[in-house]
């Protein structure tokens, strides 16, 4: 609160996107701007994860899902069910004046709780879900798998060179969920083309609800409260047998 009175915060832009060939191709950019008087370290971190089943009994262990290193801008995902899927990331222009592309360091970790520090019980694996924070926050490096493998992992851009973040300025990441590879790496420039029409059909959308005469404050505050309702439309996954036997 103390920093949000002082405006030193980042505003972050997450923006989604179908690819119009295949609406199975998510796109995803994050623009993160500093509204800071002062430049800033930031540090952002996509994650990409498997909703724990194996833990429960309800299936055998040989169809624990996996996600792996594919390369260093990508991981795989394999499930028995849902098949093989790719999150394959972008490098990140430098924030600082000079800088480098800030690359992202792919990170890997088992989705089970850690029962150890909860409970002071045992761990199953040495890997469990809070490991990004005990490696990221806590330094502890022992954290995260170095067989680049598990059920939960993330993609860490870290920008820091310099003093971060200039004030006014911005820090952009951009991956994709894909069922390919782009060997050549992604095309940002057709992919931040179809952000833009995507934009610009949302935008359409939009004006055809309220078509009439509207201040452009009030049509976006209209605006975020119905793709609030849209984003929060969630199935609730509630299992009765599960809850009722601790299981």
């Amino acid at each position: 609160m103390t920093l949000c009175r002082e405006d030193r915060y980042f505003d972050i832009i997450i923006e989604v996107a179908k690819d119009t060939d295949d609406e199975e191709e998510i796109l995803f950019r994050v623009t993160a701007w500093n509204r800071g008087p002062e430049s800033a370290p930031l540090h952002i971190i996509p994650h990409v994860w498997f909703r724990n089943t194996w833990s429960w009994g309800y299936e055998p262990p040989e169809n624990t899902p996996v996600i792996k290193k594919e390369d260093d801008f990508t991981l795989k995902s394999e499930h028995h069910k849902l098949g093989e899927r790719f999150l394959q990331c972008s490098p990140s222009p430098g924030v600082a004046a000079g800088s480098n592309d800030v690359l992202p360091e792919l990170i890997f970790t088992e989705n089970d709780t850690n029962f150890k520090k909860l409970y002071s019980g045992e761990n199953k694996s040495p890997y469990v879900k809070d490991a990004f924070h005990a490696y990221i926050i806590d330094n502890e490096k022992w954290a995260v798998n170095p067989a680049c493998e598990g059920t939960k992992a993330a993609a860490w851009y870290a920008f820091e060179e310099g003093d971060g973040v200039p004030p006014g300025g911005c820090a952009v990441v951009r991956f994709k969920f894909s069922k390919k590879v782009e060997e050549e790496g992604i095309d940002e420039e057709y992919f931040d083309d179809m952000i833009e029409l995507r934009r610009s059909e949302a935008d359409d959308f939009y004006w055809r609800i309220s078509p009439l005469p509207m201040a452009d404050d009030l049509r976006n505050i209209q605006r975020q409260a119905l793709s609030g309702m849209l984003w929060t439309k969630q199935y609730y996954h509630f299992v009765w047998d599960q809850w009722a036997n601790g299981k």
